[in-house]
């Protein structure tokens, strides 16, 4: 019966759902190295745009180690 699949539940189906509401992260960084943008590609990026009223309420500010 090699078509049989086991049923996942808890963390695997958490990360299961996750990885098909998110197509891609893109993190870019500032000129000056100081900050970094994320911006969250899929279906899951488009409903956070949605319920946040665009993308100037979902901005966070990550700091970054100096190199």
């Amino acid at each position: 019966m090699g078509g049989e699949q086991k049923p996942i539940g808890g963390a695997e189906l958490a990360e299961a759902v996750l990885r098909e509401l998110v197509e891609r992260i893109v993190l870019t960084r500032d000129e000056k190295w100081a900050e970094m943008d994320a911006a969250l590609h899929g279906d899951l990026g488009t409903i956070l745009e949605w319920a946040g009223n665009g993308r100037e309420n979902m901005k966070a500010v990550i700091a970054v180690p100096e190199m």
